[in-house]
């Protein structure tokens, strides 16, 4: 074996785990990703907590769990988001083509899993505009929709530069199609409002897929409340093993943190802005959000 060893294989055994079994892509494909243990793929607008996930979910051994896999996908994703007339479409040529860009990305992550008998989970929220061809591809996947409050994640994508005009981050931003009626209205758009809209955009498709998908392949989880309680009903939906002491040491830790903007927006001037926005309106009511 050590003769036919490879850099790549090594590369694979080091980040995964030695195998247990043969197997190659073909073989997998075949089996319509069988072999695959209730893979779990996170979808969020972002800044919702999927980096604490990622460090908490690692610590059970039996899963190979990323956060920043590469490639990310996050620009295709939102390339695949202005096909969304056909998203939900499985016999168009756009979903073919994008289950396919799907299978590039994460094909050796996949092999090396089943090799080593490790449950795959990805908490990286670029997959989002991939559900409904990660739903298709792998019939025992399942998928976790991380909400926060809207006010809490514009304070973050304000930090973060987001539609701030020639920013790169802006490429892996999705913005609304020719059709859409947030279309004409969107250069003059203050950026609040462009973040607002990101969000809703974001969580409304999430719960398309829900619909598309099946509600029985997702589990909920509000990230604005974030407790030790919350997280333990999650990982045992899911079956994923972390004991109660690590959960409750790691709770409060915070990862990607940012620091405090040079201009302090109030939350009450995000508030104004959101009010006039009926699907940011809609959604909070759903997701049990005050706009006060």
């Amino acid at each position: 074996m050590l003769n036919e060893l490879t850099l790549e294989m090594l590369y694979w055994y080091l980040y995964i785990g030695f195998p247990k079994y043969k197997t190659n892509i073909y073989k997998i494909r075949d089996n319509r990703f069988m072999g695959l243990k209730q893979p779990v793929f996170f979808l969020s607008t972002g800044r919702t907590g999927t980096k604490w996930f990622y460090n908490i979910i690692k610590k059970d051994k039996n899963t190979a769990t990323f956060h920043t896999p590469n490639p990310s996908l996050a620009i295709q994703a939102a390339r695949v988001y202005e096909f969304k007339n056909s998203i939900f479409d499985s016999d168009s040529p756009e979903f073919k083509l994008a289950t396919e860009i799907f299978i590039a990305a994460r094909e050796m992550y996949f092999v090396y899993c089943i090799k080593a008998d490790k449950r795959f989970i990805e908490t990286n929220n670029q997959l989002v505009f991939f559900a409904p061809h990660i739903a298709k591809l792998i019939p025992d996947a399942f998928f976790v929709h991380i909400f926060r409050h809207p006010v809490d994640f514009i304070l973050s994508g304000l930090q973060r530069n987001w539609y701030v005009e020639d920013s790169m981050v802006n490429q892996k931003l999705i913005s609304p199609q020719l059709g859409d009626k947030e279309f004409d209205q969107w250069k003059d758009m203050e950026q609040i409002e462009k973040i607002a809209w990101l969000w809703s955009e974001t969580n409304m498709f999430i719960e398309k897929c829900k619909n598309f998908i099946g509600n029985e392949r997702f589990i909920d989880y509000n990230f604005s409340k974030h407790n030790s309680n919350n997280i333990q009903k999650l990982f045992n939906s899911l079956n994923i093993k972390v004991p109660d002491s690590i959960i409750c040491k790691e709770v409060m830790k915070k990862y990607n943190a940012q620091k405090p903007m040079k201009e302090n927006i109030s939350s009450k001037v995000i508030v104004n802005k959101l009010t006039g926005m009926e699907n940011v309106v809609n959604l909070c009511r759903k997701y049990g959000y005050n706009l006060e």
